[in-house]
């Protein structure tokens, strides 16, 4: 009887430590699975390093994600399709915005003006990131 308490004593040790282990994240599931819907604005980012690390120009066709919702590890380098205005574009995620809501986006100048002139300042926005 001893001897069967101590087997199941060492079975119950190692199932519950298989349980409690946590699991990877897939974080191209994330990915996959985000889109938004919100308001698009434009900034300039020549002079500053970004969040994801990178330096870019303002005619580069990049996009900081809110704060609210960026992961360094699920956005940075990503493709979105950004819609509006009729009109559909690709961007890389290449910085996080303080002031933008969860389905918000910050584009480069030279992105914005594809969907409207700078003058406008905010438009309203669909995107999603690239599955392929």
């Amino acid at each position: 009887m001893h001897q069967f308490s101590v087997i199941f004593t060492l079975l119950s040790i190692i199932f519950l430590s298989v349980l409690a282990a946590p699991l990877p994240l897939d974080r191209s599931l994330d990915k996959r699975q985000y889109s938004g819907s919100g308001i698009g604005t434009w900034f300039y980012d020549s002079v500053n390093e970004s969040a994801c690390n990178t330096r870019n120009t303002d005619y580069e066709s990049i996009v900081a994600v809110s704060v609210q919702i960026f992961n360094s590890q699920v956005f940075c380098g990503q493709t979105v399709w950004i819609y509006a205005n009729g009109q559909t574009q690709s961007a890389t995620v290449a910085d996080a915005c303080e002031g933008c809501g969860p389905g918000d986006l910050d584009m480069s100048i030279g992105l914005f003006q594809n969907f409207a002139s700078l003058d406008t300042g905010v438009i309203n926005i669909n995107w999603g990131v690239d599955s392929s």
